[in-house]
C-alpha cells in the first residue's frame, strides 16, 4: 500500500493517547486528573481508552489542566470518530465484497448477523489479524495476484478470487508430500494421462492426489465461488511445495484434463511464481501451457492421425482407444480446432456432478 499525499492508515488514535503522554510527563495520575477535572477517575480511564467522547466543558477543563487548547482536543476527537467511521466503512465494504452466500453455503465460514461477527469470521478464514494484513498477505505486488490487474474478471472481483485461492490452501494444508521434484512430476505425468479413460472422479482423483503428492504437488479441485472465473491456479508454498488447484467450472472431462495439463506445464516450464487462469488473461506462458496441455494429450506421432480422423462418433472412440485417452478430450480438440461444431457429439463428453 503506498503512502502517496492521500495516504490514511486503516488505525485511529484516541485522544486519550496523548493525555497519557502528557500525564507521563507531569507525572499526574489518574486520581489526580479525575479530581481536577471534577469527574470520576472511571471517566478519565474510559478517555484514555478511546471509550469516552470529549464534551466542550470536558476539553477547556483539559486545556486549563495540561496546557493545551480547549479547540486542541475537541479536533484530536472529532478526528479520531472521523477514523472510526473511515475504518468501520472500509471494514464494511470488503466484507461486502466478498462471496459471502456462497462462502457460507459452501460450508468454508459460519453464517452471522452482526458486522462484526462477519469481519472477525472472514479475518480468521484468511488466517490475517486485520484487513492491512489481508492486503499485504493477498494484494501486494511479492504476491502475484496484482499481475492480473488488468483482467476485468480479476480486477472486478479480487477479493473472490483470493477467497477461492485460500480455500485451496486450507484444503491442502494437511496433505502429506514428498519433496518438490520437477523431474519426477514431468516423469509421471504418463502415468497420469492413462486416469483420463477413468470415468468417475472418486476412483480417479484419488489416485491423481496421490501420484501428484509423491512428486510434492498437492492437488486441489475447488469450487469457484460468484465472481470467480478462474479455471485453475499454480504457486508455490514457503517450503517450495506446489499447489495445484483446479475449479472443474465446466464439469466436463475435456476441460478437467486439459486444464490440469495446463497447470501442470506451469510448474515445470515457469519457475514458483502464480499462475492464474482467467478467462481474458493472455500471455506467452499460457500459450506454451496451451501447448504443453495439447501435445501431451495428442503426442506429435499421433498428430497426422488426429488430423485426419473424422468426425464421427466410432472414428473418434477408436481412436482415443488407440492413444490411450477419453473420447471426450478427442471431442474438446476437434472443438477447439474447428473440426467439430461445439453443440455435436458432446454426448462423448463424461459430465461431472458436485457431491
Amino acid at each position: 500500500m503506498s503512502e502517496g499525499p492521500d495516504f490514511l492508515p486503516r488505525w485511529a488514535s484516541p485522544p486519550g493517547e496523548t493525555l497519557s503522554e502528557l500525564m507521563s510527563q507531569r507525572q499526574l495520575s489518574i486520581e489526580q486528573v479525575s479530581e481536577k477535572l471534577g469527574c470520576a477517575p472511571n471517566t478519565v480511564s474510559a478517555l484514555l481508552s478511546g471509550n469516552a467522547r470529549i464534551s466542550e466543558a470536558l476539553a477547556t477543563r483539559l486545556g486549563d489542566l495540561i496546557g493545551t487548547s480547549r479547540a486542541f482536543w475537541l479536533t484530536r476527537d472529532q478526528q479520531f470518530v472521523s477514523d472510526l467511521k473511515r475504518i468501520h466503512h472500509e471494514e464494511v465494504n470488503w466484507v461486502r465484497s466478498l462471496p459471502m452466500d456462497d462462502m457460507i453455503r459452501l460450508g468454508w465460514i459460519d453464517r452471522a448477523d452482526a458486522h462484526s461477527e462477519r469481519l472477525r469470521a472472514c479475518l480468521a478464514y484468511f488466517n490475517a489479524a486485520d484487513l492491512d494484513e489481508w492486503e499485504s498477505t493477498w494484494l501486494d505486488d511479492r504476491v502475484g495476484l496484482t499481475a492480473y490487474r488488468t483482467s476485468p474478471s480479476f480486477a472486478n472481483n479480487a477479493a473472490a478470487v483470493a477467497a477461492w485461492l485460500r480455500r485451496g490452501e486450507i484444503e491442502c494444508a494437511n496433505a502429506a508430500l514428498a519433496s518438490w521434484s520437477q523431474a519426477k512430476f514431468r516423469a509421471t505425468l504418463s502415468e497420469i494421462r492413462s486416469l483420463t479413460r477413468v470415468k468417475e472422479p472418486e476412483r480417479f482423483l484419488p489416485r491423481l492426489k496421490d501420484l501428484c503428492a509423491a512428486c510434492g504437488v498437492a492437488v486441489v479441485v475447488v469450487r469457484t465461488p460468484r465472481g470467480c472465473h478462474a479455471s485453475g491456479a499454480t504457486r508455490f508454498t514457503s517450503d517450495s511445495q506446489a499447489i495445484l488447484q483446479l475449479s472443474a467450472r465446466h464439469l466436463s472431462d475435456d476441460h478437467f484434463w486439459f486444464s490440469f495439463f495446463h497447470e501442470a506445464a506451469h510448474l515445470l516450464l515457469h519457475g514458483k511464481r502464480l499462475f492464474l487462469e482467467m478467462k481474458d488473461v493472455a500471455s506467452p506462458e499460457e500459450r506454451e501451457a496451451d501447448l504443453f496441455a495439447e501435445q501431451l494429450l495428442l503426442p506429435p506421432e499421433c498428430r497426422h492421425e488426429f488430423e485426419s480422423v473424422r468426425s464421427r462418433a466410432r472414428d473418434i472412440v477408436r481412436f482415443a482407444r488407440k492413444i490411450g485417452i477419453a473420447p471426450g478430450i478427442v471431442v474438446g480438440q476437434l472443438q477447439h480446432h474447428g473440426r467439430l461444431a461445439p453443440a455435436r457429439l458432446n454426448w462423448l463428453k463424461r459430465r461431472y456432478v458436485w457431491q
